[in-house]
C-alpha cells in the first residue's frame, strides 16, 4: 500500500462549517417537535421531570435557532462596519492642516466678565 495512499489529511473546520451544521440539527430538531405536538396529544402535556414538553419540543430550538441568526447578522454587521471603515480610511486622501497661530498671553491680572463687557 502507497504511503500517501493511507494518510488522511484532516479537514480544518471552520465557525462557519460549525455553525450550518448546528442550525440543520437544530432545523431537524424543531421539525421533530413540531411533528410530535401535532401528532401525538402526550406530547402536549406535562412531565414530571422536565416539565412542560412543547417548551423542550418546540422552544428551546426555535430560541436556539434565533440566537444564531441574530448573532449572524451582528457579525455580519461589525464586519461589514469595519471593512466599510477601513475603505474609507484607504480612500481618504492625506489633508495637510494649517497649524494654528499663537495666541499671546496678556500680562496683568485676570479680567471679569463684568469688565470685559464694559469694555467692549
Amino acid at each position: 500500500m502507497n504511503r500517501s495512499a493511507a494518510m488522511v489529511r484532516p479537514t480544518t473546520a471552520t465557525p462557519r462549517d460549525a455553525e450550518r451544521s448546528l442550525r440543520a440539527i437544530l432545523g431537524h430538531a424543531l421539525a421533530i417537535g413540531v411533528t410530535l405536538v401535532v401528532l401525538l396529544p402526550a406530547a402536549r402535556g406535562m412531565h414530571e421531570l422536565i416539565g412542560w414538553l412543547p417548551l423542550w419540543l418546540l422552544g428551546m430550538p426555535l430560541s436556539a435557532l434565533a440566537t444564531l441568526h441574530l448573532r449572524r447578522k451582528r457579525q455580519d454587521a461589525v464586519s461589514s462596519r469595519r471593512r466599510g471603515a477601513l475603505s474609507a480610511v484607504r480612500s481618504r486622501p492625506a489633508t495637510v492642516r494649517p497649524a494654528r497661530p499663537v495666541q499671546t498671553v496678556r500680562n496683568g491680572p485676570a479680567r471679569t466678565r463684568r469688565e470685559r463687557i464694559e469694555a467692549a
